[in-house]
């Protein structure tokens, strides 16, 4: 379904660069604390949360955060 959302898939919308399926990706760090990230199974286009002062990027802190920060993107 292109552009709209998949509800078999936690409401994550569809990728905006290839249409492709988007899933929820969930890491742990070294200190068992989770993070959350969406990332499109086809073209591997990826959204993060940016780490405050720093110049790399991390997970959201829920998976609700990143779904929604995935779902208002501009594609």
């Amino acid at each position: 379904m292109r552009g709209g959302i998949s509800v078999a898939n936690n409401g994550i919308k569809e990728c905006p660069f290839c249409g492709g399926k988007a899933e929820l990706a969930e890491a742990r760090t070294n200190y068992s604390s989770e993070s959350y990230s969406v990332i499109c199974t086809d073209c591997n286009v990826g959204i993060f949360s940016p780490k405050k002062n720093a110049k790399s990027f991390n997970g959201f802190s829920s998976a609700e955060d990143a779904i929604e920060a995935w779902n208002r993107r501009l594609g």
